[in-house]
């Protein structure tokens, strides 16, 4: 069933609203902040997540800043993501996860 073109909250751009990663900048989750360890939806302000505890800062492996666990560092611009290893699933997810969130297979 189609859906209605919603703006990307990281690039503005319109794109589909079922969209899971947006097309243009390449951000997941491009209409809600999400816990990258139990996929709840969480908000920039919170300190930890609501559904599972996990806490809402990170170490940034480049700058050592802690910031907000999205896909970029948002002091130095560094990535903050992996790929998952296995070529059937390849989710790309935070670099503190040890498992990856989609099929389990371990990531570190």
């Amino acid at each position: 069933m189609p859906t209605y073109k919603k703006n990307c909250m990281y690039c503005e751009k319109l794109i589909s609203g079922d969209a899971n990663s947006c097309p243009f900048c390449g951000r997941s989750d491009p209409f809600a902040l999400r816990c990258p360890k139990c996929r709840m939806e969480i908000g920039k302000d919170y300190a930890a997540c609501p559904g599972c505890g996990f806490p809402l800062s990170v170490k940034c492996p480049k700058c050592g800043t802690m910031v907000f666990p999205t896909s970029i560092c948002s002091n130095c611009g560094g990535s903050l993501t992996v790929t998952c290893p296995n070529k059937k699933c390849g989710e790309v997810q935070p670099f503190i996860n040890e498992k990856c969130v989609r099929c389990g297979k371990r990531i570190k």
